[in-house]
């Protein structure tokens, strides 16, 4: 995950990719979904900001945590996410040394248009 001294954008954003999966069920339910007919594809990625001091500060082996909020409306999916250094102790750094927010939309597979997704994919973002 480290490139040269510092933490690769590369790795953050896998970090931030994975996080978004998993809030949305996980591997099987999004195929479950494909199969379906319904696609959730990322639409944008914006307010990346990271940290850079903090993320110099990462080395192989350091445990790192990536949260994630989600929030529905119809078909979009509004993602903040957060990459935290997490300690020896399992305490967290005073801030994320990596954040974005994403959109994601639910689309038709066959047309490309926006679509409400199912319920059951639905309540997997709901708190």
């Amino acid at each position: 995950i480290v490139m040269g001294d510092k933490l690769s954008d590369l790795s953050i954003y896998k970090y931030f990719e994975r996080n978004r999966n998993v809030v949305l069920g996980g591997a099987n339910k999004l195929k479950e979904l494909q199969e379906s007919g319904t696609l959730i594809v990322l639409t944008s990625f914006n307010d990346f900001r990271k940290d850079l001091a903090l993320c110099q500060s990462v080395q192989p082996g350091d445990k790192i945590i990536s949260r994630c909020s989600a929030e529905l409306k119809k078909f979009r999916w509004s993602f903040v996410q957060e990459v935290w250094k997490q300690n020896e102790l399992g305490e967290l750094d005073t801030k994320p040394f990596a954040s974005s927010l994403a959109t994601c939309f639910a689309i038709d597979a066959k047309t490309g248009k926006p679509v409400t997704p199912p319920e059951w994919i639905k309540a997997c973002t709901e708190v």
